[in-house]
């Protein structure tokens, strides 16, 4: 019997549609810039999707669990600020996508995915041009039955 494919992709579009919304929703956060994969220029602050991984387990009856990975980037760029300040900002709108996510795992739009857990996650900063730069990198873990 063949496999389902993954749904990796689905899983990815149904993060990024996710994150749009909840983060307008905030006054907060309502002008972050969120895309499907890096723009390429980016004037403030920016939420953006990278790579996607899976693993699947066989369940007995024809069913698989898979387990996703989905990298999600805050990219925050301040010119004149210190690091510290992007710093700051990167990881308050991050644990503005942790609250909401973990407040409501599942993903509308995608029946039996659920947000499981943060797996891991780095903070880096630094200067580019005259701008403070930081971004907060998660990888975001999700169950799926396929």
């Amino acid at each position: 019997m063949l496999s389902r494919p993954t749904r990796a992709a689905v899983v990815k579009q149904a993060v990024y549609a996710r994150v749009a919304a909840d983060l307008a929703a905030i006054p907060e956060t309502a002008e972050v810039q969120v895309s499907y994969a890096f723009p390429g220029d980016v004037e403030r602050e920016c939420v953006y999707l990278g790579s996607s991984r899976f693993s699947r387990r066989r369940m007995g009856l024809g069913a698989d669990e898979e387990t996703l990975s989905v990298n999600l980037h805050v990219y925050v760029r301040h010119p004149g600020a210190a690091v510290e300040e992007t710093d700051e900002r990167a990881v308050e709108i991050g644990g503005v996508l942790e609250a909401m996510l973990s407040a409501a795992p599942s993903m509308p739009g995608v029946d039996g995915v659920m947000f499981a857990s943060v797996e891991s996650g780095e903070l880096d900063g630094g200067f580019e041009d005259d701008a403070a730069v930081s971004v907060l990198d998660y990888v975001l873990t999700f169950r799926s039955a396929v």
